[in-house]
């Protein structure tokens, strides 16, 4: 928590609260559309509360960014997902509560993700690109599988083609069907 004199003059004479705010903390970073818990100590504070998001800096409310929360109890958390629509991202949290006392978080950052860049015209196209090149790779590798496997048909059915040419040379017919019987 920052508290000065200074501060005490510019928020017009607004006393700061004694509580203090432990999440965010300093440098804690959090990405918009993502849960997030605001923390604070109750020490002092007066229900209701209202939860501002504000400008790096700020020492009151005159500029607010968005309103977390407005007249809420004084129960030392709150739930909040930063909007897509935050566009600044060094941030602090405000809580002023229903006397007017005020509780400033440290500088913390909203991690704003630009949506526009994350799938463009040209990583669609290389996107794209790969997808056809994987298939092409596929169908050769199916291609492939049906060439070995008709390969080791082949050699199954020469290999017998020679095996009863070479019974027939040498064996009677009944022989033959005997010996055709036995390697089965």
């Amino acid at each position: 928590m920052r508290q000065s004199f200074l501060s005490a003059l510019v928020l017009g004479f607004s006393a700061l609260a004694s509580a203090t705010i432990s999440s965010p903390a300093a440098n804690d970073q959090w990405p918009v559309g993502a849960n997030q818990n605001i923390a604070w100590d109750t020490t002092g504070l007066t229900a209701p509360l209202d939860i501002h998001l504000v400008p790096a800096g700020a020492t009151d409310i005159s500029v607010i960014i968005t309103d977390i929360a407005l007249k809420v109890g004084n129960t030392g958390s709150y739930e909040w997902t930063p909007p897509t629509t935050i566009d600044i991202s060094q941030v602090e949290i405000i809580i002023v509560d229903a006397t007017q006392k005020l509780v400033i978080s440290e500088v913390f950052v909203i991690i704003i993700i630009d949506t526009t860049k994350l799938l463009t015209s040209s990583s669609t196209r290389k996107l794209t690109t790969s997808t056809k090149a994987l298939t092409s790779t596929v169908t050769k590798l199916e291609t492939l599988s049906t060439v070995i496997t008709t390969a080791k048909t082949l050699t199954q059915l020469v290999t017998t083609s020679t095996l009863v040419k070479t019974v027939s040379l040498t064996k009677s017919p009944c022989n033959i069907i005997q010996f055709l019987s036995s390697t089965n």
